[in-house]
Parts: structure tokens; sequence; C-alpha cells
């Protein structure tokens, strides 16, 4: 006798009772914690077959199910996501986690699925949220929808459920006071990750802060609506002829060098700022990386945890005694929690994150190498063992610490 279970696999059934049902239940717990836990490292190719497996032993159990959605989602395979996420929602109907994945399977923006359809996320992402209030990961993908459909309620109550439901860690809610905190009056501040923008939208929605500036995530500029958004709402100017903006295609330049639109937005910005006509501060984000490359920043000075691009004229050296009461608000105990909230399930942050108290070290570092270049010594040394406390306490990984020191101490005597 057999029976179709999901994922279309056909079993026989009395090849299953060969082994005791408890020990079975054991081995499939087993082998989707084993799962899990590739996932949660990012070793998203050998976890897949591990939940497929799980699923397939166990057609009754969802989750192994979902989570062989979610993975193949990430992996690109969309037709297997789609399916097994299909049939997940005809067992479980209102799964929050199987609506996200419908979702993000066709999100236009980000998925590359041949049939993505915008409308398709939205109606999901909404039936995600219907199904499950609480449920930060759908929350957190509908702020751009709320931004790109205008709807400008739902992107308030998005912001404010995304603190309401502590999907982001204390200690990078945290990070995004300090940031926020540290910036000149009215500046556009540069971002680029998720984590760097999200905590810093919400807080300024629901908890007042900083409202006067402007965060704009630099991945998001590849899309023109999100250009014309923040041109919009933030009084900036439009890089680049408004009717050239849907036809832009990423190209090469004679040095073989990419353009995106991203870099021609803040290419055009920062060339404003050089000419002295863009009436905002530019900012960006230490911890864009290498999102933007040193070489493209053109005139900058470090003034916090940001780079302040500046105008022909301008001084580039650190105003050190800014900088040391930026830094000296802080205390490492702020950070020495989880970066990632346990309802985070982009396996991305889960394995990648950063104690955001890294920033403060490494802005630390430079700092007191600047002090040290004035001659400085004492004030450098007492940063630096500033520094290494502030690591301690924040339970920075040592190894993580000492390359972002070393300058420090090898420009002392």
């Amino acid at each position: 006798m057999k029976a179709i279970y999901p994922l279309g696999l056909t079993i026989a059934v009395g090849l299953l009772g060969t082994a005791p049902a408890a020990a079975q239940r054991q081995a499939d717990s087993t082998a989707f914690a084993q799962a899990m836990g590739l996932y949660s490292r990012n070793q998203l190719a050998e976890a897949l077959p591990r939940f497929e497996a799980v699923a397939r032993g166990n057609p009754g159990n969802v989750e192994p199910l979902i989570w062989y959605a979610e993975t193949a989602r990430r992996l690109g395979k969309m037709e297997e996501s789609l399916k097994a996420a299909r049939e997940a929602l005809v067992l479980a109907p209102c799964s929050s986690f199987a609506h996200n994945v419908v979702a993000g399977v066709y999100n236009v923006a980000y998925s590359g699925y041949e049939r993505a359809n915008a409308d398709s996320t939205w109606f999901h992402l909404n039936r995600a949220i219907q199904c499950n209030p609480d449920d930060g990961n759908a929350w957190l993908w509908l702020w751009t929808e709320t931004l790109h459909r205008k709807s400008e309620d739902l992107e308030r109550r998005t912001l404010h459920r995304l603190l309401e439901t502590s999907f982001f860690s204390p200690s990078y809610i945290a990070f995004n006071r300090w940031v926020l905190g540290s910036l000149p009056r009215d500046a556009i501040l540069l971002t680029a990750g998720d984590l760097d923008t999200y905590p810093a939208v919400a807080l300024q929605e629901a908890a007042l802060l900083r409202r006067d500036v402007a965060v704009v995530n630099l991945p998001l500029l590849n899309l023109p609506w999100y250009v014309r958004h923040v041109v919009e709402r933030y009084g900036l100017p439009m890089p680049i002829p408004a009717d050239s903006l849907d036809g832009f295609q990423p190209h090469e330049d004679s040095a073989g060098t990419l353009i995106t639109l991203s870099s021609t937005v803040f290419g055009r910005w920062r060339d404003l700022v050089a000419q002295g006509s863009l009436t905002r501060p530019l900012t960006v984000a230490l911890t864009t990386g290498s999102f933007v490359a040193p070489a493209t920043l053109g005139r900058y000075r470090i003034e916090g945890p940001f780079v302040r691009i500046i105008g022909e004229g301008e001084v580039t050296q650190m105003d050190t005694a800014m900088v040391s009461a930026i830094l000296d608000q802080l205390t490492g105990s702020s950070f020495s929690g989880p970066t990632v909230s346990p309802q985070d399930r982009s396996p991305v942050r889960r394995s990648n994150t950063a104690n955001p108290g890294s920033i403060v070290v490494y802005l630390a570092s430079l700092q007191g190498q600047a002090l040290a270049g004035a001659g400085a010594i004492d004030a450098a040394r007492q940063r630096l063992s500033w520094a290494e406390r502030f690591g301690s306490d924040a339970r920075i990984d040592s190894a993580v610490i000492a390359p972002l020191l070393q300058p420090l101490r090898d420009s002392l005597p």
C-alpha cells in the first residue's frame, strides 16, 4: 500500500514500521536539529537535504516542510520552495512562516524569480501578519513594501511593531541610538544593511528620535522607486533626470568598474557637496564596510560612527575632542548581549552578525591613532586602555578586537 506525502514523494508505508516509533521520532528530532544547526551557520546546501528527509518522513509535521521551503528559497530554488510552502499552507493555512516564504519567492526586488509579483508579495506578507502579529520577520519585509505603495499608516505601524516584537537585539537598538544621536543636524545617513537601517528608522518613528535625519539605504537606491521616495520624502536633489530612472542599466566604465544606480546616486550627491550646493550634511555609516569603496568617497572626515563627505578647503583631520565626547558616553555592557534576536530567521544574520561594539572599538582605534599622530601620546594610550576595557565589557571576541586595535598600538612609541 502506498500513500502520497508532501514534496510529491511516494513512500511505502510498510517500510516506516521497521523501526520502533519512539526511536524513529528521536532520529527525526536529531536530524532536524542537525539541519537547523547547518541552517544557522548559513550552510544551506548541506541543510536542504536534511530538512527534506525529515519532511518526507513526517508528512503530518509542517515545521520541517516550511524550513525546507525557506532553505530552498534562499538557495534560489524558487519552484521547489513555492511548492513546499504551498503544501505547508494546505496543512496549516494560517502559518505566518509559510506565507512569509511565499512572499519572499514572489519579491520583485530580491528574489530573481521569473514569476515574481509584487501583488502576491503584498498579499502574503499581510496574511503572515494577520496570522501572527508578533512575527517580526514579516514586519521587517513589509516595511519596504509600504514605502513602495506609499501606505504611510501601515508603514508607521510596521516600524512600531518591529520594536514592540523585540525583533532587534538590545545591542543593535543601543548601537542605532548612538549613531543617530551622534549625527549632525539634518544629516543624510547612508547605510548598507538591515541592522543599521531598520532599527534606526524604527527608533525615529516609535521613539521620536532624531527625525531630522534622512536614513537612506544604499542597496535600495538601486531601485528607481526608492530613489524617488527618498528624493520626495527628504527634499533631496534628484541625482539623474527623473525620466531616466526606470531605464537605468548597470554598466562598466572605461576602467571596468561597475556603475550601478546606487553608486550613481551617491556620486552625484558627493559631487554636490564638493560644489557646496547640497544643503544637508552627507554622511556614510562606518557599517557600510566595502559597499562604498574609500576611493569613491572623495574628500571626507571621520566625525563619529560615520564619515562626513566634505568639500574643497575643509579640513580632513579628525576633531578628536568631538569624537571623545561621542565615545565617552558609551558603556560596553550596553553591547554585551546577543546580536540577533531568537525569532530572526535570516541565516546570514544568525551566522555573520558582528557585535556592533566592534564599530565602537574601531572608531576608538582611529581616534587614538589621530591623537598619537598629533603627539598626544598619553591621551592615545588612555584611549587604547578604554577600548580594551570597552571590548571586554561588551564581550567582543579578542580575535576581533586585536586587529582593530593593532594600528593604534603600532602608532605608539
